[in-house]
């Protein structure tokens, strides 16, 4: 099985765990057509925040670590993305005690976002509250909160202070599966013949064998979700998207959001429909429909903070994000902030690579529509106009650049040297083009081809 296989396979598992909406039950829906929210219509790079209780002891991903099995509670030297990870299980009150002692100084969203405006990003979306049931503002809804640990702290409030001051959209990520609230109704995957409990095993920790979908388990636990999506929708003024990570649909209705945020976008999984298709970690088969918005992580394998932080090359990132735009699609690259709120110099560094690409090449994705990749070429391309096209050399693909079009370019041009490179046809009549490897960068080279003067 690929990497790519099991990425995905590993993706549908989870979704099927939290109750992500395949399948509309709306019968009737429009996406927006409000004026504010057609700054989704092109293509954009985003940044995701992934970050919470679990950046504590930094030894499990967010939320999937209090897993008796599977799903972010990886054993193994490397994660499923092929980069090192040492993570352990915890028992869910073990993963939870870690609230106690979240108190992120050092929280800075002005630095974060300041860096991603340079990078070139349009957006942000922040974790509002992830699967474990924390919720990272002073929510009046529950117990599980920074009104209960932090003093009341508004964690949510800086970030949207800080999108608004650097110039960026505010997004919110918030996950209605909410396993603290509904823990007694959770096994978190233990059962007494396969897994046995620590010595912090408690009597009250016993649950049913299976794990239920718990997204509509009661009214009161439909009235708590509400009462917390509306708290988002009223209190930080104008919100630009709401990116659900599980159902949501008998909680609170589009309707009801569209009236409290008219310009607001939403994405598929809450409701079974959206204003965007979303993709996780798995570039799509087949371009989808309409807006669509591509999500991948950046730091090392797991979508919060492990405490032994690497961060993929630019090039790498570089390299999806172009093939998002080369389909007219959005990028949104994780990031995980520490417990005292930091990022590693090397996610600044990282960014500021994308940012000084995009400096320089960013023109070329402007207006880009799609060309005829991976068809009949093997990099992805995107049509400029008519007789202008760009295609984007990724930074770990140093084959020949192989074009199926019984044209003959005018001339083809190295962006970044603005030198003319030649270009032979193979023996079944595709045009080849041939970068020396020496010449290449480490980033995302760019060629553009004229076709007629």
């Amino acid at each position: 099985m690929s990497t790519q296989q099991t990425q995905a396979n590993d993706v549908n598992q989870q979704h099927n765990i939290i109750g992500v909406e395949s399948n509309s039950p709306v019968d009737t829906f429009q996406r927006t057509t409000h004026p504010d929210a057609q700054w989704f219509s092109k293509p954009n790079l985003g940044l995701f925040i992934h970050w919470g209780i679990s950046s504590v002891q930094g030894t499990g991903d967010l939320s999937w670590s209090m897993m008796a099995r599977g799903h972010g509670t990886r054993k193994t030297a490397f994660d499923r993305y092929g980069f090192p990870a040492v993570t352990r299980v915890m028992t869910p009150r073990q993963y939870w005690q870690q609230a106690q002692n979240f108190n992120p100084k050092d929280y800075d969203p002005v630095k974060w976002l300041t860096a991603a405006k340079e990078a070139g990003c349009t957006y942000a979306v922040f974790t509002t509250k992830h699967h474990d049931g924390f919720a990272m503002w002073p929510s009046d809804q529950g117990a599980f909160s920074t009104k209960n640990y932090l003093d009341g702290r508004d964690l949510v409030g800086e970030y949207v202070d800080a999108c608004r001051k650097v110039g960026l959209k505010v997004g919110f990520y918030y996950s209605p599966p909410d396993w603290y609230f509904n823990r007694d109704r959770m096994s978190f995957h233990y059962d007494s013949k396969k897994h046995v409990w620590d010595i912090d095993h408690q009597p009250k920790d016993v649950l049913p064998s299976e794990l239920v979908r718990d997204s509509q388990a009661t009214p009161e636990f439909r009235d708590y979700i509400n009462g917390q999506v509306q708290e988002l929708l009223i209190r930080y003024g104008k919100v630009d998207m709401l990116w659900f990570d599980g159902s949501a649909h008998d909680a609170i209705s589009i309707e009801r959001i569209r009236e409290l945020q008219p310009q607001i976008i939403l994405n598929p999984r809450g409701h079974g429909v959206g204003d965007f298709a979303t993709c996780e970690c798995a570039f799509p088969k087949e371009q989808p429909e309409g807006w669509w918005e591509y999500c991948h992580i950046f730091n090392d394998g797991a979508w919060g903070y492990l405490n032994h932080e690497i961060y993929k090359p630019a090039g790498w990132a570089l390299s999806e994000m172009v093939k998002a735009c080369c389909w007219e699609g959005s990028f949104l690259l994780n990031i995980a902030p520490d417990a005292q709120g930091r990022l590693p110099e090397v996610c600044y560094s990282r960014l500021k690579e994308i940012g000084q690409w995009l400096k320089q090449y960013g023109n070329t994705l402007k207006g880009l529509a799609r060309g005829p990749w991976p068809e009949k070429c093997n990099m992805p391309l995107g049509i400029a106009d008519q007789n202008k096209w760009y295609v984007y050399m990724p930074f770990d693909q140093d084959e020949v650049l192989t074009l199926d079009d019984p044209r003959d370019p005018a001339k083809v041009t190295r962006q970044d040297t603005m030198q003319e490179v030649a270009w032979t046809r193979d023996e079944s009549g595709k045009i080849q083009i041939r970068i020396d490897p020496t010449q290449r960068t480490l980033l995302v080279d760019v060629l553009q081809i004229d076709w007629e003067f």
